[in-house]
């Protein structure tokens, strides 16, 4: 909780996020294929880590919309750049 003494964190836009993101030289494409691997890497089954179904399907569900909001940005960069 913020004290009265704290400042208020300023609210951004959708567009300011995005361009901060941007602004930090991450490739949006190379971020996606980093995140699936770990993704792949998590859900697959080895002596001391066997996911269950249900919770693999829930990763996956939960991973679809990172990985749209991902390639969205990257859209965008590209949009921007033309």
């Amino acid at each position: 909780m913020l004290t009265n003494s704290e400042e208020v964190p300023e609210e951004l836009t959708p567009a300011q996020i995005i361009e901060n993101f941007l602004g930090t030289g991450i490739d949006p494409v190379m971020l996606e294929r980093q995140y699936i691997d770990i993704l792949l890497h998590y859900l697959r089954p080895v002596e001391d880590h066997r996911p269950s179904i249900s919770h693999t399907q829930e990763v996956i569900d939960d991973c679809s919309i990172i990985t749209d909001l991902i390639r969205q940005i990257a859209d965008f960069n590209r949009a921007r750049s033309r």
